[in-house]
């Protein structure tokens, strides 16, 4: 974060007012740290994002509102390998991201190598394709760089075709497919 902090500061020198930070070029964009009492916020955008899931994806995604348990959320606070980023626009918060790196566990098989994992990044969906996302997605790689990751990973779902050209446009490229199969039930489970 601190190479995030001096890059807002570098922005903010040349912005008409000194203290707000713009970040990737977007003015009155800043990019920081989550604080505890941005639950509330984080938990609004996720909720937007689950009700695209549900939507798609009934058999996999609730159609709920209590999408961020407070616990894990703030289990991402006061642990070095966890962090949840921010995107900030005129004092409200319009897109997070939470990741955490890990050391791959080493098998004669693998290579040894340490990974940034994103599980969780979303945008307003009111204030996409206006660079945040794209700003936030730096912060998230400046981030796993400078906590020795060689890697950056995620998750993204098929049929978020708007997310997966996203990811594919700030240079994420697919590494493997889960692949599933619909069963039938069982003679012996409840219908």
């Amino acid at each position: 974060m601190e190479g995030i902090a001096r890059q807002q500061e570098k922005q903010s020198a040349g912005s008409k007012e000194a203290g707000t930070p713009s970040t990737g070029g977007i003015p009155g964009v800043a990019i920081r740290e989550a604080r505890q009492d941005d639950y509330d916020a984080v938990a609004g955008l996720m909720r937007q994002a689950q009700r695209d899931h549900a939507e798609a994806l009934p058999d996999r995604f609730a159609a709920t509102d209590h999408v961020l348990p407070q616990a894990w959320y703030l289990s991402f606070f006061g642990r070095a390998t966890r962090c949840i980023l921010v995107a900030e626009q005129a004092e409200a918060v319009v897109g997070f991201a939470m990741l955490e790196w890990h050391d791959a566990a080493h098998f004669p098989a693998l290579t040894k190598r340490r990974y940034a994992h994103i599980s969780e990044f979303a945008v307003d969906e009111e204030r996409h394709r206006q660079g945040i996302g794209t700003a936030l997605f730096e912060a998230c790689r400046e981030w796993a760089a400078g906590h020795g990751a060689q890697q950056l990973e995620l998750k993204v779902w098929e049929f978020n075709e708007g997310a997966r050209s996203f990811y594919e446009a700030v240079g994420l490229r697919t590494l493997n497919r889960t692949m599933t199969l619909d069963l039938p039930p069982s003679a012996d489970e409840p219908a």
